[in-house]
């Protein structure tokens, strides 16, 4: 059954409908075949109940015997993604564990009441499976930390298993034929089996697998406070349909992460060339470049990603361009944007697909978890999240300018924290100076006849009024600042350990970086258009 931990995040997954445990009775003992075609009918009727293209098969240990047994014998379309964490199949190759199974019957002879040897054993296997220093203390009760609940995991069941796992039999030639996108997990200090091996065993023979090692886990991983089935399934398995996003409806525009992508050098210079009037209209100036140097020199030598995180401003188009033309011009990073599902959908439907086209051709993928998780993973990949999202898009009249609306939650640290990746923050200023709210969200809503309209349109697209744009003045000359910080390296004993002190540091460097930039803005004499012109007839001067 799956741990009341392990739930948490589920529900906020992309494309996550509903979480099923298939669990078999105690009192169920059937051979391969009979259990093969009973979970194989469960998760035919759970298709049919499940509004998705597929399933994604999670198993664990002795359940990924059953799980490849599924998928060998599946219709196609059937499981989508599979996860398999641990797996059991090691016992094939590990002669000495394998013949000592054959010993343990032995037990109900010399304790018929399974009063004595099967408690003491449950307990010597407890040690072995879990790794107490890491694991999730709401979890386990009390009562049950200190071995196996025998009462609920009775000996002959367990003997049954024991059997079944040890009589598990699928050749590399029928591994073979599971083309299933495939996920394995392995624990670096599992006591049971060694997964680590194991799993790079598998991936060469299951032809669509890929492995994530998590170095200091025990066998029992799902148990473990640090560790988050939630992080497993955002990694997008099904990465071969990003590569064709033309085809795809408004609805799966920007799912899925194509690990190929490259940022075409001919599109950035035409991208230069259509903002240069805009360029020269709010003349951005950059501080901390050296800090984005930094960062680069640490990628390539660790190969690692780098995550720049910043605030949003209202609209986000007004500043963004800049900052996008800046880093993929100026340093030649190939930004992967988190971008909200407006610019795939509505904006989409709006300019008959060209600027989802264009977010696309510039690397953008819509903000979820699986995009986030996938995109770190591969360890290379330059990307850009902001955590206040549509919020600071979105701004209310008469709120401060430059608020961060960011989570108290520390979601999007963790992941980072997983690859060892180098978070630079930024900091953006100008944006919110250009322009004044005139209506908000809820001046909007509150319009006469419009208002009820927005309201319907709102209601039926199932869009957060949240996600509304402010209705506001055009915009006026104002400056635009960025100022990138010192790179964080999750990697180190200071950011690699808790997820609470590296979200603050990276908030406390986008704050602070706001604050600095709004001093240097107040005493900047080329502030406003006409503040530039004076300085240029007066003493020209070149900024970088």
């Amino acid at each position: 059954v799956l741990p009341d931990n392990q739930l948490d995040g589920l529900a906020s997954l992309n494309g996550i409908h509903a979480v099923y445990s298939v669990v078999q009775t105690n009192d169920l003992r059937l051979g391969w075949p009979e259990t093969v075609k009973l979970y194989a009918d469960v998760l035919h009727t759970l298709k049919e109940d499940i509004p998705s293209d597929g399933l994604c098969l999670v198993a664990e240990s002795f359940g990924a015997l059953i799980a490849l047994c599924v998928a060998a014998n599946a219709k196609p379309g059937l499981i989508q993604d599979m996860v398999l964490i641990n797996s059991a199949t090691a016992l094939q190759k590990m002669p000495l564990l394998k013949t000592a199974t054959r010993v343990i019957p032995l037990s109900k002879f010399l304790d018929p009441n399974d009063k004595v040897l099967y408690p003491a054993a449950s307990l010597v296997l407890w040690r072995v499976l879990v790794n107490h220093a890491r694991l999730e203390p709401n979890v386990v009760r009390p009562e049950e930390r200190s071995g196996i609940n025998t009462t609920e995991v009775p000996l002959d069941p367990t003997l049954h298993r024991i059997h079944l796992a040890r009589s598990w039999s699928l050749s590399d030639a029928q591994l073979k034929q599971i083309s299933i996108p495939t996920l394995l997990v392995a624990s670096g200090k599992d006591r049971l089996f060694d997964s680590v091996a194991e799993s790079k065993r598998l991936a060469r023979a299951l032809p669509n697998a890929r492995i994530t090692e998590v170095p200091e886990s025990g066998h029992a991983i799902l148990l473990e406070r640090e560790v988050r089935l939630a992080d497993f399934l955002a990694d997008d398995l099904s990465t071969a349909a990003a590569k064709s996003p033309q085809s795809k409806p408004a609805s799966q525009r920007g799912h899925g992460v194509d690990p190929d992508y490259k940022l075409r050098s001919d599109l950035v210079s035409t991208w230069r060339g259509r903002i240069a009037p805009w360029r020269s209209f709010t003349a951005p100036l950059f501080f901390g470049g050296e800090q984005v140097a930094r960062a680069l020199l640490m990628q390539r030598e660790n190969q690692r990603s780098i995550l720049f995180v910043g605030n949003h401003t209202v609209h986000g188009i007004l500043d963004m361009p800049l900052l996008i033309e800046h880093l993929a011009g100026f340093h030649r990073v190939p930004l992967r944007a988190l971008a909200h599902s407006t610019h795939f959908e509505l904006f989409n439907e709006i300019t008959d697909g060209k600027w989802t086209a264009l977010v696309e051709d510039f690397g953008a993928v819509r903000a979820t978890p699986r995009n986030y998780y996938r995109l770190l993973s591969l360890r290379n990949q330059s990307v850009l999240l902001f955590p206040g999202g549509a919020r600071e898009v979105c701004r209310r009249r008469g709120e401060p300018r430059y608020q961060l609306h960011w989570k108290d939650d520390v979601d999007f640290v963790r992941p980072a924290m997983r690859f060892n990746t180098i978070i630079v923050p930024f900091s953006a200023v100008g944006a919110e100076d250009a322009v004044d709210v005139l209506l908000d969200t809820e001046d909007q809503k509150k319009l006469p006849v419009v208002g009820s309209a927005i309201s319907k349109y709102l209601r039926d697209n199932e869009i957060d009024s949240d996600n509304l744009h402010p209705v506001t003045t055009l915009p006026r000359p104002e400056r635009m600042y960025f100022k990138f910080h010192a790179p964080i390296d999750c990697s180190t004993p200071e950011f690699s350990r808790d997820s609470a002190t590296t979200y603050a540091a990276v908030k406390e460097s986008v704050q602070r970086g706001i604050e600095e930039l709004l001093e240097y803005q107040r005493t900047d004499p080329r502030r406003t258009l006409l503040g530039r012109t004076r300085s240029a007839l007066i003493a020209p001067t070149w900024e970088m």
